[in-house]
């Protein structure tokens, strides 16, 4: 018998800590299942990958594949490091003497608990012995019998290497088949109708959303696959061939088409390492950035060559100077290539080439030496940053060293930034810092990306830990690194800390948000104080890099993202035809009955003023249905325990009918299944879907809705009843449904019949209408006598009160309820999934996970830790062209070639990399002006939106409104007929003069740049000019 608890004991706790770890996990990867796909993660999750080699390049894959979930990974180092080689890898302790994989296996233990890392001393016993899906090599040696090793064995191999500045990926999958080459869900498009013309059917969609070449019919299902011919004049058109399978008479009676594209599988064959080296295949088929030192195909030769000589013994332990940002790219990019090989996404086919040595033309380059360049000083081997100050020239060390950096945002972008800040030692001088700004705090989704944060971190400031885990890393070298993290929001709330002196005292600003309203403030505040911006953004595979460079380039705020889509009010709530629109009509729901209702419940509970929230409501309608659901859940609260719950109950299953039987034949009633338009058309036709009711006979989601929903009341009213369901509960949920069937109940009568009960077993007459109509009559007279009823509660008596004791009604506690995609315990995620799927049944919609809702309710933008660490790598290239180009040589010095600089759109499931110079700054000229949308007139010359008027109270001699008005016209010609700050207006040509003699200085904050606006015009132009910037000290 104790056996047997104890069996079953064990039995409950292994089932409970399985559910613990899905909901975990489910959290975790939800960013990354946003891009991936559920399939792709499964399969991910099952992926054996042996590394060999872990400096910067094979630290980088092995952190990127570890939080990414695969199943295990198999570390190949056995060196015994020095303190070179802690430059190289961000694992590596000091006087530790324990071999680089052990290090980098204590430390990537700490990233996800889910994935298995295992360091090994014979790797070509675990490549024969093992069910090895990838190998990755990220030095030279061996590698051509390695990797023909792999070839044979249908191994995926990919050859990850690189010294100086140079980087090179080599990719083989052998016998491989895509089965995705975007990794994009197919497209769903609805046909608003077809016509047949000769042996041709036109297909006109309902929209443009499809971009194929083949689809197939959903809706009828049809298991043949269309090749599609594409209207150029049109792009809601497209064709096929005629067939018998394909009836339009058939067709034109089904009201709902539905085509999906058809995502074609593609097989593909890669030639081993030693193929590509014996043919001389130089020419890359991916071309990461490029130098005028080199090009491409040179570069891939001066790979080959050195391949070709590393496989002797007395090459294993030459060092090669390397870059560990290079390096970081790298890894990046080989961590996406492991991604893949589950036939997501196009592999690199197959080779890829990076080259930065422009930055290396102030110098004499040898990667055999290890002379520092600009310098005759040879660099001690046993300094951490060996290889960058063997790489870059002197002066840019000496720069990052003094570097006084803005780093705003610190979520997945600004952690890695902050390990290249770390990589590169920057701002370990005196006087330099790195200031880091996030008013965000942590959560368990973020552990997946932001590798500087452990679970322990979960609810603390992401600058403050940030800050202090880049410091402890940054202990193991030889310097200090000057960090200030400041958990404030970045806007005009917070001008007094982020204030002139603090914006002029910076030398870099680098944005790392995912917010465009602080993104243009930050981009305002560089314009305004002159200061180069680096940008960059990820969204799943794809990211960018722009460059923002004072009087050069474009701002940030002059480029315009695409807008994106509303859905239509009436499609969310009488048409949904995706499951985006259900969960945004579930989101509406929750909102309004968990933040709407229960803060109002709370005023009615803890407040005389309660009336003034309903009588600020407008539409009368609206007043009452909230007053109604208010009054009913304020009734439950002041009755007796044992009476709650039925109240509730009956509430919910009320609540349930409403929604998705009431609602729905209402609808039907509006517009039945056979109804038309006025030219013909069904009206129930292209993505207008016919509602069904919901069966109420299907007790187990009855019973699971009506559950969620009590536990979501019960814990924003903790005083309610917290009575467990059981089958009682159920018997009770199936008496109502039966008694709802059989009579008109609706939330409304029964709440007035509650209130009728009340005052007769009170002896109080009260006269109750019971109109069915809700016109103004009715509604207010029954906003009335529910307010009535409110202040009888409210103010009945107390039973027997104590002598000489002052009592006080006691606070009834409400929680209002925010949507939280992440909130476990209060299960929002949970209720939304349900309430969205119920709709999605209504209308025959596929319904979808829980983990996919949140993904959808959450607005979680799709994101990876591989894309993150390649991006800001690109951006940390880019800021050392910009120290490059911003040095002034010495008068012994030549100067050195201006290096372009660069922007990046690169999407990695494609292989798409796009490099362009920015465009130039923008010039504003006489003439007409589609900005201002008339015509202009400059003033005092065409400038650009880094130009500006600066006007310096003292060193010009201003003190009042009048002397910049002066001012303005003495030395720039230019009239003014109004000033104004921020929409406030300080001067007005017809306003008194006296007015305009207030003292600057007592008006205006000090030691601040303050944007001034002025309005005139010459004839029909508008005048325009830089903007008019004031200073007062």
């Amino acid at each position: 018998m104790i056996k047997q608890l104890l069996n079953n004991y064990i039995y409950l706790f292994l089932i409970m800590n399985f559910i613990k770890n899905k909901l975990y996990k489910e959290q975790l990867y939800s960013r990354q299942v946003g891009t991936l796909g559920e399939s792709c993660m499964k399969q991910l999750s099952n992926l054996h990958v042996l590394v060999l080699h872990l400096d910067t390049t094979g630290f980088e894959t092995v952190k990127c594949l570890v939080l990414m979930g695969i199943h295990t990974i198999y570390l190949y180092d056995p060196r015994i490091p020095n303190t070179t080689h802690i430059g190289l890898n961000i694992a590596l302790q000091k006087n530790n003497h324990t071999s680089i994989a052990e290090q980098t296996k204590k430390y990537v233990d700490t990233l996800n608990p889910f994935v298995n890392v295992v360091v090994v001393t014979d790797y070509m016993d675990i490549l024969t012995h093992k069910n090895i899906n990838v190998c990755i090599q990220t030095n030279l040696y061996k590698s051509l019998d390695i990797s023909t090793f792999c070839h044979h064995h249908n191994i995926n191999y990919i050859l990850g290497y690189q010294y100086d500045l140079l980087g090179y990926l080599f990719n083989d999958f052998n016998c491989h088949t895509i089965h995705n080459i975007n990794g994009e869900k197919p497209s769903l498009v609805y046909v608003k109708h077809i016509t047949k013309k000769n042996n041709t059917l036109q297909l006109k969609l309902m929209s443009q959303d499809i971009d194929c070449s083949r689809i197939q019919f959903v809706q009828p299902f049809l298991e043949k696959i269309y090749t599609i011919t594409k209207d150029i004049q049109h792009n809601d058109r497209l064709y096929i061939e005629y067939d018998e399978d394909i009836e339009p008479i058939t067709l034109s009676s089904k009201h709902n088409i539905l085509i999906r594209e058809y995502k074609e599988k593609i097989p593909i064959q890669h030639h081993s390492l030693q193929e590509h080296i014996t043919q001389q295949t130089y020419m890359p088929d991916v071309v990461g950035h490029t130098s005028s030192l080199y090009t491409s195909d040179k570069c891939v030769q001066l790979f080959h060559t050195h391949i070709q000589h590393s496989s002797s013994e007395s090459t294993k332990n030459i060092t090669q100077r390397k870059f560990p940002i290079i390096g970081s790219i790298l890894g990046a990019i080989i961590a996406q290539e492991v991604v893949k090989t589950t036939g997501i996404y196009t592999p690199i086919h197959q080779q890829y080439i990076i080259d930065y040595s422009d930055l290396l033309q102030h110098t004499e380059t040898n990667p055999h030496t290890q002379i520092r360049p600009h310098t005759n000083k040879t660099m001690p081997l046993n300094n951490p940053y060996h290889h960058i100050c063997s790489v870059l020239p002197d002066f840019i060390i000496q720069k990052l060293k003094n570097l006084r950096v803005f780093l705003v945002g610190c979520g997945a972008l600004g952690c890695e930034y902050l390990k290249y800040f770390h990589q590169l030692d920057m701002s370990t001088n005196k006087d330099s810092t790195i200031v880091v700004t996030d008013m965000d705090h942590i959560e368990l989704s973020n552990l997946n990306r932001q590798f500087l944060f452990r679970e322990n971190n979960i609810g603390k400031s992401k600058s403050v830990i940030a800050a202090n885990s880049i410091q402890t890393l940054h202990s193991h070298t030889h310097s200090t690194m000057h960090i200030n993290a400041v958990d404030k929001e970045l806007s005009s709330q917070t001008n007094d800390y982020f204030n002139y002196k603090f914006w002029d005292s910076k030398d870099i600003i680098v944005n790392a948000l995912d917010n465009i309203k602080t993104r243009q403030f930050v981009d305002e505040k560089c314009v305004l104080h002159n200061k180069p911006l680096f940008e960059s953004g990820t969204l799943g595979t794809k990211c960018n890099v722009q460059v923002i460079i004072p009087h050069k380039t474009i701002t940030y705020s002059e480029t315009h993202d695409p807008p994106q889509k509303e859905i239509p009010v009436c499609t969310i709530k009488h048409f949904p035809y995706t499951i985006d629109h259900c969960i945004s009509w579930a989101l509406d729901i929750f909102h309004y009955h968990f933040t709407i209702v229960m803060d109002t419940l709370d005023k009615v509970c803890n407040t005389d003023t309660y009336t003034t929230t309903f009588d600020n409501m407008s539409n009368i309608n609206n007043k009452y249905r909230l007053l109604i659901h208010t009054v009913y859940l304020y009734h439950a609260i002041q009755s007796k325990k044992k009476l709650q719950q039925p109240i509730i109950l009956k509430y919910l299953v009320l609540l349930l009918y409403t929604y998705y039987n009431k609602d729905i034949t209402e609808l039907q009633q509006k517009h039945p299944k056979d109804s038309e338009l006025e030219d013909g058309t069904p009206f129930w036709s292209g993505n207008k879907l016919y509602p069904n009711t919901l069966d109420m006979n299907k007790k187990d989601k009855i019973y699971t809705w009506i559950e969620t929903m009590y536990d979501m009341c019960v814990q924003s009213v903790p005083c309610l009843d917290k009575i467990p369901f059981t089958a009682q509960t159920h018997k009770r949920i199936d008496g109502y449904i039966h008694t709802l069937q059989s009579t008109e109940l609706t939330i409304e009568s029964v709440l007035f019949t509650y209130i009728r009960s009340y005052y007769n077993q009170h002896n109080t007459n009260i006269s109750i209408p019971f109109q069915p109509e809700l016109d103004v009559e009715s509604a207010d007279n029954k906003i009335k006598i529910l307010y009535a009823y409110i202040h009888t509660i409210k103010h009945k008596p107390k039973s027997k009160p104590r002598k000489y004791i002052k009592h006080e009604r006691p606070r009834t506690i409400i929680h209002t309820q925010t949507f939280d995609k992440d909130d476990s315990i209060h299960k929002h995620i949970d209720t939304v999934s349900y309430m969205s799927n119920y709709r999605a049944n209504n209308y025959g919609i596929q319904p979808i996970s829980i983990a996919e809702c949140r993904i959808i309710a959450g607005n979680i933008i799709p994101a990876l830790s591989t894309t993150t660490t390649l991006v800001t790598g690109l951006s940390i290239m880019e800021m050392l062209t910009y120290i490059y180009n911003t040095y002034k040589p010495t008068s012994v010095e030549q100067n050195h070639p201006y290096i372009s600089y660069t922007d990046h759109f690169i999407n990695t499931g494609v292989n798409t990399y796009i490099q362009s110079e920015p465009m130039e700054q923008t010039l504003v000229q006489s003439g007409f002006n589609s900005r201002y949308g008339c015509n202009v007139l400059t003033k005092p010359h065409d400038f650009s939106v880094w130009d500006k008027i600066l006007i310096h109270n003292q060193k010009n001699n201003v003190d009042t409104i009048y002397d910049i008005i002066q001012l303005l016209h003495d030395t720039y010609s230019i009239e003014v007929s109004m000033l104004s700050i921020k929409n406030k207006i300080i001067y007005t040509n017809d306003m008194d003069i006296n007015v305009c003699k207030d003292m600057l200085v007592d008006v205006y904050p000090k030691h601040e740049y303050i944007q001034l606006d002025s309005t005139d015009f010459e004839g029909d132009a508008l005048v325009v000019h830089p903007n008019i910037v004031l200073y007062c000290e």
